[in-house]
């Protein structure tokens, strides 16, 4: 099955027969990345692993990362400082006991804090650094969620009038805000390059 998504079409595997014969028969095909503007800015011209197209470096890459990076001696070696930083995670959760928390945002630091450690020798507690990377990562969404969209127009289900559309809020039990009557739209692919008809 293909979608599109934008200008980007997209196979939908749905069996296992299907995925063996794109994953082992096929799969010089399917393998490749896809090449954009993050990608060569962020990532030295696509040249980190995790953009590099399929091929002789990519493989080199992978035979390194898994021989020398990712090696059950070099992870074992990070045992102490990982343990640290989850007993560290866990007694901040449990000083929190009876309050709410921002999960999302602990496994973020906690995250970091391990990155940090293990690339840096010390533990990355700055909060400007923190915050910068996570304004960069809503803004990387909203760049994607924005190109895909720009790509649909939306049409109104049969039989619905501009004019029969109500917005009115309804904030029902609690502090719920929501549409009183739902809206439903109809997806239509657009493609800006095409002449308008």
């Amino acid at each position: 099955m293909q979608i599109l998504l934008g200008e980007v079409r997209f196979v939908v595997i749905s069996s296992r027969e299907t995925a063996k014969e794109v994953m082992k028969i096929n799969e010089n095909i399917f393998v490749d990345r896809p090449d954009g503007v993050i990608p060569r800015i962020v990532f030295y011209s696509g040249k980190a692993i995790s953009f590099t197209p399929y091929g002789e470096y990519w493989k080199q890459l992978r035979k390194i990362c898994s021989s020398k990076l990712l090696s059950p001696q070099c992870v074992r070696s990070l045992r102490s400082t990982m343990e640290e930083e989850v007993s560290d995670f866990a007694t901040s959760i449990s000083s929190k006991e009876g309050s709410p928390i921002n999960l999302s945002k602990m496994l973020f630091t906690l995250t970091f804090g391990l990155i940090s450690r293990v690339i840096m020798g010390k533990k990355g507690n700055n909060q400007a650094l923190l915050s910068s990377i996570e304004e960069w990562k809503q803004g990387g969404a909203e760049m994607a969620l924005a190109k895909l969209l720009y790509h649909f127009d939306c049409k109104l289900c049969d039989g619905v009038k501009n004019e029969d559309l109500d917005m009115t809020e309804d904030t029902g039990l609690g502090s719920t805000v929501k549409r009183k009557h739902e809206l439903y739209l109809i997806p239509i692919p657009y493609h800006p390059s095409s002449p308008a008809k």
